[in-house]
């Protein structure tokens, strides 16, 4: 039931992270539900995270949950929690606190049970510093934190991953391409990739299209 914080730059996994985080959990049978708080228009927010009731706004025609109700008894995943803006932090920080919610025009609070995970490609310590980012919520999530290394600084990595993405594509474009050449897997191993393991999937999915079926 720990919150959990990850970090890393972008394309680096830290959804997959989360979702085998929630998988090996207690929960891991309960809702995996995902809100990317980078897309979220601001004036939106209360209604994505808290739900409203039936004609408590303009537009409002039915009654809505927000994704704590829906995700509870099960995790709660934010990517990108650092986009989320501050005034919205303390109110997050709130319903986390005192385990309850209370959607927009209702008369009385929703308990909920949830488990959080978010992840974020900035350093959260260095915004609560300069008063970008909400303390106690950065606490609150920073009890457990898992920090993902960039893709260049683990290339040992690098032939496993593009083995694994080879079958993988392969597999789905019903080819039979059985390895990588070992001067290319050299290439592959000493470039940077600044896109991560995303930049080295993409490009292994090009690899397979563009590729006629060898080893067979």
């Amino acid at each position: 039931d720990q919150p959990v914080l990850i970090s890393g730059e972008t394309g680096n996994g830290k959804e997959l992270i989360a979702r085998l985080t929630h998988q090996l959990s207690r929960r891991g049978d309960r809702i995996f539900v995902k809100l990317n708080c980078s897309a979220l228009n601001a004036g939106h927010l209360e209604r994505k995270f808290f739900g409203f009731e039936k004609g408590s706004f303009e537009g409002a025609v039915a009654r809505r949950r927000g994704r704590l109700e829906l995700a509870h008894a099960g995790t709660l995943f934010l990517k990108e929690v650092g986009e989320l803006p501050l005034s919205f932090q303390e109110k997050l920080f709130r319903v986390l606190q005192e385990r309850q919610v209370q959607r927009i025009g209702g008369n009385r609070p929703t308990p909920v049970d949830v488990r959080l995970i978010a992840a974020t490609t900035r350093d959260l310590a260095k915004m609560v510093k300069a008063g970008e980012f909400h303390s106690e919520l950065y606490h609150y999530l920073s009890g457990c934190q898992i920090t993902l290394l960039p893709l260049r600084a683990r290339p040992e990595d690098i032939p496993l991953l593009a083995n694994h993405f080879l079958k993988m594509y392969s597999k789905q474009m019903n080819k039979w391409i059985d390895s990588i050449p070992r001067d290319t897997m050299s290439v592959l191993s000493g470039w940077k990739w600044p896109g991560n393991a995303r930049e080295l999937k993409n490009f292994i999915e090009r690899s397979v299209i563009l590729t006629e079926e060898i080893g067979r």
